[in-house]
């Protein structure tokens, strides 16, 4: 069966496609893909909370550099110039700070983190405004390089970190061979060498940072078996999207997911087998969400998926589909001879149909849970 189509509407932290297989790419698409990577809500929310932390070091830094400039009396030439360049970084800071609370997406961390380095490159182009070779002397300037490649590091993308790198490393050998060119001046390579490196290992440590720190996530938020996301995982997330929809007035559906009469099958194949089951229903679970919903293994044989924006009707078109999916796919033992048929049980819940907490939406899924297999198994049970 093909996967359920996509909802009208999505989450407010993520707006994309949903991940399923694609019978058809061009090369454009997967290079872009390879590029850009995967992107889970795991690996997102984070990032959204590095673009608020990014927003609130804008604001700072630019209220800083306000400060300076206004402590000598009201400010002329260059000095003003700058001084309405932190005004402008001050007001972007405010509006991605705003933004980034409902609507962040790894895009945004992209162009961020490339206005970030464009407004170093900005201030130092516009001290040529009173001495053309004042950028290549610059010290306090071109150190927020260092700052707009750390800030891009929050966002807990090492592609982001590696563009933001790159990006200064490129911009600034473009701003220092303009400068040489227009002036006629040697502009005295082996000092700008200096810095063109020591900008480079900036940018270099900032994705082994991001790489660690998304290394020990891992560890901390994925289920060893399956690679979905913990239980913990599921408790956190569900609180911030309860929360979430409350603010905004929003609906979002809970499943309770189990794999049919998996005792019997760990006690006639032996555990090795279920293991193997287990890391199938994971795949084809991963392969057929949103990217904005959530999978994670709640316990055993039972998982829990998360829809954010979703009505109990495409909530349960969704699961009706998973369920068709994983009873149509043959699990092939480790060997790779035997084929093993395997269907799910599902119960579904939605906010605020049948509930307003995370304790009571468990407990409608739960039950629900309890119904489907109490009915024969195989099957999808809401609210009737």
């Amino acid at each position: 069966p093909s996967a359920p189509a996509r909802s009208r509407r999505h989450s407010p932290l993520i707006d994309r496609a949903m991940v399923a297989p694609v019978a058809h790419d061009g090369v454009t698409d997967r290079l872009w893909r390879s590029i850009r990577g995967p992107v889970e809500l795991v690996v997102v929310d984070p990032g959204a909370s590095g673009e608020l932390l990014a927003a609130r070091a804008r604001v700072h830094v630019s209220v800083l550099l306000i400060a300076l400039h206004l402590l000598p009396g009201w400010p002329s030439g260059t000095d003003a110039l700058v001084l309405l360049l932190a005004v402008a970084v001050l007001g972007y800071a405010l509006f991605v700070r705003k933004w980034a609370a409902s609507h962040y997406s790894a895009s945004m961390g992209y162009a961020t983190s490339v206005i970030d380095v464009s407004c170093v490159t900005l201030a130092l182009a516009v001290m040529c405004h009173d001495d053309a070779t004042a950028p290549l002397r610059s010290i306090v300037r071109f150190q927020l390089y260092f700052l707009a490649v750390s800030i891009s590091s929050l966002k807990m993308n090492w592609r982001i970190s590696a563009v933001a790198g790159v990006l200064g490393v490129a911009q600034y050998a473009v701003l220092v061979w303009t400068i040489s060119v227009a002036a006629d001046l040697s502009p005295g390579w082996t000092l700008q060498a200096g810095r063109l490196g020591t900008l480079m290992g900036a940018g270099y440590l900032g994705v082994v940072v991001v790489l660690r720190a998304q290394q020990l996530r891992d560890l901390s938020t994925r289920d060893f078996l399956t690679g979905l996301a913990t239980r913990a995982v599921l408790d956190g997330r569900l609180s911030e999207e309860l929360s979430r929809a409350r603010r905004h007035r929003r609906r979002f559906a809970l499943a309770l997911v189990d794999i049919d009469n998996f005792k019997l099958f760990n006690d006639r194949h032996g555990h090795p087998e279920g293991d193997s089951v287990l890391r199938g229903v994971a795949d084809v679970f991963r392969s057929s969400v949103r990217e904005s919903d959530l999978v994670a293994r709640y316990g055993g044989a039972e998982f829990a998926v998360l829809l954010p924006e979703a009505s109990v009707i495409e909530a349960r078109a969704k699961l009706e589909a998973l369920r068709l999916m994983v009873e149509a796919t043959p699990f092939a033992d480790r060997d790779g001879r035997v084929a093993h048929r395997i269907t799910l049980s599902a119960g579904l819940a939605e906010y605020p149909g049948d509930g307003t907490s995370v304790v009571e939406l468990m407990a409608a899924a739960d039950a629900r849970l309890y119904q489907a297999k109490r009915a024969g198994r195989n099957r999808v049970v809401v609210a009737s």
